[in-house]
């Protein structure tokens, strides 16, 4: 008899849609219309807009990697203004900061300071709301050890700069150097009497960005409109539409500068910035990977473990597990690197989308190849179409630091109209009005080879 149990192998997981994805769907329009062609007097051929949110996002998944991910996994938000903002703030308060440069050899940090009880440390004005009376600190002597201290008194602002008053714990205090970090350990209080409210606080960081609009047009004239082939022709037309979208968002979401200019007509062009720009600005490392121009197997490896003791072990508080969106010369490196051994556990595929995870102690990042950076590299001479390649990887977290944004009513749409009543062209148009707002950009990072 036939086994049983058999079920179908899906080749394409995850690419029907389990995600929520943002649209600009009107029920009202489709209510009462029937199936054919997406609706009646809604579907081909109609004037009226029709809803390709759906459409677009899984059309070539794997071609537009980063825009994937980004509808699919990322957050979304319905925006009522062309200038979105929102602000940040901190889980935890800030608790270093780095010395003034000293006015007087009563300053711990002064070149002439002598070893005693107590001693003055000056700090930015900004970094005032990091220490208040009662908080143990420490901070690192000339010798290279850690002295430890308790503030007794903070002045007031003077000058762009606070004093504040430290006393031994444990006998004096040695000197420190000129720019030595001061860091916030604890707070203590006495044990019987009363004591004063010494509250800590912030203010969080306001960010904008802006939401643009994408719009691709294409026209065809009235000898094709013949009913033979007119709805394949249609279906061929937006096809074309649909890549030249996915081909912009990809490049809008890595390379977009933020601006706005004014045109001749008096209407103002928005445009929204892209990650790339802004992670590599934040936190860029960079490293060498090749010797007399061939790979270096012992480089590369240096360069991935440094990079991610860096953004995993010094970072406290991210995801656990992070994408990186990585060039074609970085990943015929790590094939190159692990060609002898098994170093990816688990590959996957997220909307259509080939993942590697590679699995460290400190943390996991799941390598994602982006052919739009052999596309359109970020380093110029950097793409393998242009010579030997170099290599480039983006970490960036989709789910937890990118949100997309979309203007209220303007999502992702296609519509069919002529420009005059008298015209004999067509024009099919799809367009959409967004943008992205990046996150927590603390977890994100950019490796480029040098």
């Amino acid at each position: 008899m036939p086994l049983s149990g058999r079920h179908t192998i899906d080749n394409t997981p995850n690419t029907n849609l389990p995600y929520s994805v943002l649209t600009s769907y009107n029920e009202d329009i489709f209510a009462s219309a029937g199936s054919l062609h997406g609706g009646g007097d809604a579907g081909y051929g109609s004037l009226q807009r029709r809803d390709v949110a759906t459409e677009i996002v899984m059309y070539k998944p794997y071609q537009n990697a980063l825009d994937t991910l980004i509808q699919t996994t990322g957050g979304f938000e319905v925006a009522q203004s062309s200038v979105h903002e929102w602000t940040e703030n901190d889980e935890l308060l800030p608790d270093e900061a780095v010395a003034e440069s000293a006015g007087a050899n009563t300053y711990i940090n002064h070149a002439t300071y002598t070893p005693a009880a107590t001693g003055l440390f000056s700090i930015d004005d900004d970094d005032a709301t990091i220490f208040r009376k009662g908080d143990v600190i420490r901070y690192v002597s000339t010798d290279g050890g850690y002295v430890f201290g308790l503030i007794t008194e903070v002045a007031e602002p003077s000058g762009g700069e606070v004093d504040f008053t430290i006393s031994s714990l444990d006998g004096n205090l040695a000197r420190g150097a000129s720019d030595t970090v001061i860091q916030r350990l604890h707070s203590l209080r006495g044990s019987d009497l009363n004591y004063d409210v010494e509250p800590r606080g912030t203010i969080p960081k306001q960010y904008y960005t802006y939401i643009n609009k994408i719009v691709h047009d294409t026209r065809y004239g009235r000898r094709v409109q013949n009913e033979e082939h007119y709805l394949d022709l249609l279906q061929d037309q937006e096809n074309k539409l649909f890549n030249e979208m996915r081909r912009s968002r990809e490049l809008q979401s890595l390379y977009g500068v933020r601006g706005k200019r004014t045109l001749a007509n008096g209407d103002i062009a928005y445009s929204s910035p892209g990650l790339y720009n802004q992670i590599a600005d934040w936190n860029k490392d960079t490293a060498e990977m090749t010797s007399t121009g061939s790979f270096d197997k012992t480089k590369f490896d240096a360069a991935m473990y440094s990079f991610i003791e860096h953004n995993f072990g010094a970072e406290s508080g991210g995801p656990d597990t992070r994408q990186m969106f990585i060039s074609g010369k970085f990943a015929s490196y790590l094939s190159q690197a692990f060609v002898d051994r098994q170093r990816f556990y688990e590959i996957e595929y997220v909307a259509g989308v080939r993942t590697m995870r590679w699995e460290h102690n400190l943390g996991n990042i799941d390598f994602i190849y982006l052919p739009v950076f052999d596309y359109k590299h970020p380093m110029p001479g950097g793409s393998l179409k242009e010579g030997t390649g170099k290599a480039v990887g983006m970490l960036l977290p989709v789910a937890e630091t990118v949100t997309r944004l979309v203007m209220n009513g303007e999502g992702p749409t296609s519509e069919v109209f002529k420009e005059k009543g008298g015209d004999e062209e067509e024009n099919m148009r799809v367009k959409s009005t967004e943008g992205l707002k990046l996150k927590l950009k603390q977890f994100t990072a950019v490796l480029e080879e040098i």
